[in-house]
């Protein structure tokens, strides 16, 4: 059985995290897809079902949900973000959202689990994460 994508909980997640990380330059693209991975794969193996089931490809920098670009888009399209570039060479992009977004497809305990991961990976580098997910067994 597969699951299908909750293109709604995705989207609600991705500015939940830039909300939660709005003041960490240092939490960009790179740590906003893991985070994303982490919620995921941890949910499917806690409650047999993921918060997004979105696809994750295997990318050199580690697993990146390509849908993570149109919803930046779609995001700031919208004007509910705005997207960053990185001023200097190597920086991340970074998505910046005004307003505690409100996410009703999210249970508390999804919103927990991704409080906890931000926590785990905001002290590391964007190289350091992705060369942790490479070890995940996915």
């Amino acid at each position: 059985m597969t699951a299908t994508f909750n293109a709604d909980s995705f989207r609600e997640l991705v500015l939940y995290v830039a909300w939660r990380t709005r003041d960490d330059p240092r939490f960009g693209q790179v740590k906003m897809a893991k985070t994303l991975f982490y919620t995921d794969f941890q949910a499917y193996a806690d409650e047999g079902k993921a918060v997004t089931a979105a696809t994750y490809k295997h990318w050199p920098y580690g697993p990146f949900p390509p849908v993570l670009y149109e919803v930046e888009a779609e995001l700031v399209d919208a004007g509910l973000a705005e997207l960053r570039k990185g001023e200097v060479e190597g920086e991340e992009h970074k998505l910046i959202v005004a307003e505690e977004p409100a996410t009703p497809h999210v249970e508390p305990w999804q919103r927990a689990f991704v409080d906890m991961k931000i926590k785990e990976l905001a002290p590391l580098t964007a190289t350091q994460v992705s060369e942790d997910s490479h070890k995940h067994p996915g």
